[in-house]
């Protein structure tokens, strides 16, 4: 990824509806990108297919993301592009919602996720000379040796998972082949990792609404530590890599989880 700012940048709030006919209907159009033109009506989808559909209430910018992912999956069909998946990446900082809007879209086009916590840099690689790198605190060298080599293969794999709370390699994770695959949090786009997704969204939070949400989620010493170690990490690389600057789409939260 180049250092120059994405001048077609799309900037949304969370809880703000996007300017578009139906969220339905924009979710039928992506669909139907990716799986080809149904046989079915809108009234057909709209009792039979509830994937294609979430209340306003619950709204996070699902909708243009999903605009933004027809697109894309229009613009591969109209160059005869033999990929066989197209690839979201959602970094951004803690608590920001990458999470939450990867379940919400995976809900709706049961697309597969990745999630970059599996790879939480284990206890051997925390040296002072990695940790002081940007983008040094993920364990980089193996989502590029397990993932990165089969996001666009058209097959299942599996990779190994870090489980953190034991500081140890847990279960393999099973990832299986949908259209559309999703790799979920910070560090999501370390340079390291080259341009493979097709669409890079990027959430963002103001610091002390970021807090809060620590607070609710991790507790005091929890959050103790994210202000202390994590977020200056993360910080460091999102500054040094410009990653909101090269996102197709950044997310702006509000104060609601």
């Amino acid at each position: 990824m180049g250092n120059s700012k994405n001048n077609n940048q799309r900037i949304l709030k969370q809880g703000e509806l996007h300017a578009l006919a139906r969220p339905q209907d924009v979710q039928k159009l992506c669909f139907q990108s990716v799986y080809g033109p149904g046989q079915h009506s809108l009234a057909y989808s709209d009792q039979e297919l509830p994937a294609y559909r979430h209340n306003d209430s619950d709204f996070l910018p699902v909708d243009a993301i999903l605009e933004e992912l027809a697109r894309v999956m229009q613009d591969k069909k109209k160059d005869k592009a033999e990929t066989k998946a197209v690839v979201l990446a959602i970094d951004g900082p803690a608590a920001s919602g990458k999470t939450t809007l990867a379940s919400k879209l995976k809900d709706i086009m049961g697309a597969s996720v990745i999630h970059m916590d599996d790879f939480f840099l284990p206890p051997a690689l925390r040296v002072e000379e990695r940790l002081r790198e940007a983008g040094g605190n993920v364990h980089y060298e193996r989502f590029q040796q397990e993932v990165l080599p089969f996001l666009k293969m058209g097959k299942d794999f599996t990779y190994r998972r870090f489980d953190c709370s034991r500081m140890e390699y847990g279960k393999d994770v099973e990832v299986v082949y949908t259209p559309i695959l999703i790799v979920e949090g910070s560090y999501s786009a370390h340079p390291n990792f080259g341009k493979y997704m097709d669409l890079l969204a990027y959430c963002t939070i103001d610091a002390k609404d970021q807090m809060e949400r620590i607070r609710v989620r991790n507790g005091e010493e929890g959050a103790r530590r994210f202000q202390e170690r994590w977020i200056p990490m993360e910080n460091k690389y999102f500054k040094e890599f410009m990653i909101q600057e090269k996102a197709d789409v950044v997310i702006r939260a509000d104060s609601r989880y």
